[in-house]
């Protein structure tokens, strides 16, 4: 018999979110913690949701969605997923989480990017005693310099 406050307990870790370490572009470790909803949050789905409006609403029109615009989307999802993060500042000023920073962070820094999508959409990541230390786990994702342009 499975007992659904497990389910429950799950889906409450999923919206609360959770911190995670972020590494720099050369594979270190920071100080930088970032709190992300999970794949199956509230936050998470909502901007799913957002995103299949969107698409649909240029079907309707008649307009293909774009390769630009997907790529758009799945920031926009990125950015609602980024609840909090510690220790980031720039030019020794701490730098606030909000939505444009974030976005920012995203766009300028690809290693943060692919670490971020990485803990948004790993679900092993969200049970309660799932270690976030990427140095242990095989999946997580390798510190790589320069952008990905394909």
């Amino acid at each position: 018999m499975v007992d659904l406050t497990r389910f429950i307990e799950l889906q409450k870790i999923q919206d609360e979110g959770k911190f995670f370490p972020i590494l720099d572009a050369v594979g270190s470790l920071t100080d930088l913690k970032v709190k992300i909803a999970g794949p199956d949050s509230e936050v998470q789905d909502k901007a799913q949701r957002e995103i299949n409006k969107r698409i649909a609403e240029g079907r309707r029109v008649g307009v293909e969605t774009s390769e630009e615009a997907f790529k758009e989307m799945a920031i926009d999802k990125l950015v609602a997923s980024v609840l909090a993060w510690e220790n980031l500042e720039y030019q020794g000023k701490p730098m606030e989480c909000t939505p444009e920073n974030v976005r920012q962070m995203l766009t300028d820094y690809p290693v943060f990017q692919q670490q971020v999508t990485f803990y948004a959409s790993e679900r092993s990541l969200y049970g309660p005693q799932a270690d976030a230390n990427p140095a242990s786990q095989a999946d997580a994702p390798k510190a790589k310099t320069g952008r990905n342009k394909g």
